[in-house]
């Protein structure tokens, strides 16, 4: 079988005006969007991004809080303050005022924080939200563009048009530009690995760095992507068939990609003494999803709260730092040696169906609906819908909406996959990634819809073959001509 490269469309994406229409039609929709929906800073989360980023204004370098943090308030309200005051957070005037109780800040990577204190020196407290809201609708539309070369580069030009029309008025990606969170930015990231990656089987050796050296970049915004060199060796493999040749690109791929993680390694070394491939947040999360069911055999609660105090116990600081992180990874694999069935049936029953159909929900006063419940009355999240229909489907009525279009969206995989099962090998850029995320989010921890949010790319890449498949269908019965050949692959 011949598995050299060959092109995917004749002329260059760039001249595509329909691609552009869907750029432009995606901003004015997500600028419009974010510009109505006024969501401030709000949650632990979105405060704790924006406190390293006060702090690195204030010249005390990117810290995290623990509970012996001198008390003071929010950093929305010290920043708001600052500037009604007609300055803002500096040396001279620093958040926080005192850094007893912080370390430095290993908790997540510093990519987020660091985009806010650029802002933040540009703008100010409000030039930083509104830059920060026109970055995230920018690179969110751009999707629809790196979405086009993908699939045009893997399956061809007709159904790529279709995936960047999804994406412009997929709701998953709109709500999650309405956080102040680098989740924001993760479908961004997905599809321009993706698209990068995608050169590889059409013989572009820069391909490889190029593609390392985006996964260096996304990692300082969700550290999962330090996984996915794993499952771009696999689908280039897959799709050329020469092992060597994957292996070769993938050491590219790997050295781009640390050269990027460099400035990470050396700034974590010199904070911590030792230097940090990802972040001190995996260990008490792992740990601290256990507690997923209640009536877990480990006496674990799912609880930041609960989690932080238990590490305390043991001697730390706080759950999050780098020391405690390694002991609960530890701990979390012992528990699951001690009970494995337990917790195989927990992945299977509860993890795995959300990561598969997560539900996407607007920010709101009701993230802790089913938490409080769980920890009111020991019920999981289908105990509390068979109790307490009404109250569920008030509360929750629309995330289920957004549960049945997360649905439609795993039917278009498997079709997809179906249609285009004589090219199985090129398919499997689509279904891989979508898998991995899927299996790696599963494995780890309790999952939320924002952990499997960079599957909505390759979700409506798949999308986009099934509307191109059955608009071909309908012309064929028609009896309409085929398409140009500069709209089929070559």
């Amino acid at each position: 079988m011949n598995h050299s490269p060959q092109p995917a469309w004749s002329g260059p994406w760039w001249r595509q005006r329909m691609v552009w229409a869907a750029f432009a039609t995606a901003l004015i929709l997500r600028l419009v969007l974010l510009f109505t929906v006024n969501h401030p800073f709000t949650d632990g989360l979105e405060s704790g991004y924006l406190q390293g980023a006060l702090s690195m204004a204030s010249g005390q370098g990117l810290l995290q809080h623990t509970q012996d943090a001198v008390g003071g308030r929010e950093p929305g309200v010290a920043a708001r303050e600052r500037q009604a005051a007609g300055g803002r957070i500096d040396p001279e005037h620093p958040y926080p005022v005192s850094t007893r109780g912080y370390l430095p800040g290993t908790l997540h990577p510093p990519g987020y924080s660091l985009l806010l204190w650029g802002y933040y020196a540009l703008g100010n407290f409000d030039g930083m939200v509104r830059l920060t809201r026109i970055t995230s609708a920018l690179l969110d539309a751009s999707v629809c563009v790196l979405l086009f070369v993908f699939v045009r580069n893997v399956l061809g030009a007709a159904p790529a048009l279709a995936a960047a029309w999804v994406w412009v008025l997929l709701p998953a990606p709109l709500m999650l530009l309405l956080t102040f969170r680098p989740d924001a930015f993760v479908c961004f990231f997905a599809a321009l690995v993706l698209c990068l990656a995608s050169y590889t089987r059409l013989g572009r050796p820069w391909a490889w760095a190029a593609t390392g050296a985006a996964l260096g970049v996304a990692f300082y915004f969700r550290p999962e992507f330090l996984a996915w060199p794993a499952v771009l060796f696999l689908c280039a493999w897959i799709d050329s068939g020469r092992l060597w040749r994957s292996v070769a690109g993938a050491a590219l791929l790997g050295i781009a990609m640390l050269v990027l993680l460099s400035p990470w390694l050396l700034w974590t070394y010199h904070a911590v003494g030792r230097p940090m491939f990802g972040t001190s947040s995996a260990g008490g999360s792992m740990y601290e999803a256990l507690g997923e069911d209640p009536a877990n055999p480990w006496g674990v609660t799912l609880n930041d709260g609960w989690v932080d105090q238990d590490a305390r116990s043991r001697g730390f600081a706080t759950v999050w730092s780098p020391e405690a992180d390694e002991s609960y990874r530890r701990l979390h694999w012992r528990c699951v040696r001690e009970h494995p069935g337990f917790w195989a049936r927990n992945l299977l029953i509860r993890r795995l169906p959300m990561a598969l159909v997560p539900r996407y929900e607007l920010p709101s006063g009701d993230e802790r609906f089913f938490a409080d419940y769980r920890e009111r009355e020991g019920l999981t999240r289908w105990g509390v819908v068979m109790k307490y229909p009404g109250a569920a489907l008030e509360h929750k009525g629309a995330a289920a909406l957004m549960v049945m279009l997360s649905a439609l969206l795993v039917v278009a995989m498997l079709t997809a996959a179906v249609i285009e099962r004589r090219r199985w090998r090129r398919v499997m850029w689509l279904v891989l990634p979508w898998l991995f995320v899927i299996a790696v989010m599963s494995m780890v921890k309790q999952v939320e819809a924002r952990n499997v949010a960079g599957t909505r790319v390759v979700q409506a890449a798949a999308a986009g073959v099934v509307i191109e498949h059955l608009i071909a269908r309908r012309r064929g019965a028609r009896g309409d001509r085929p398409a140009p050949a500069a709209a089929r692959e070559a």
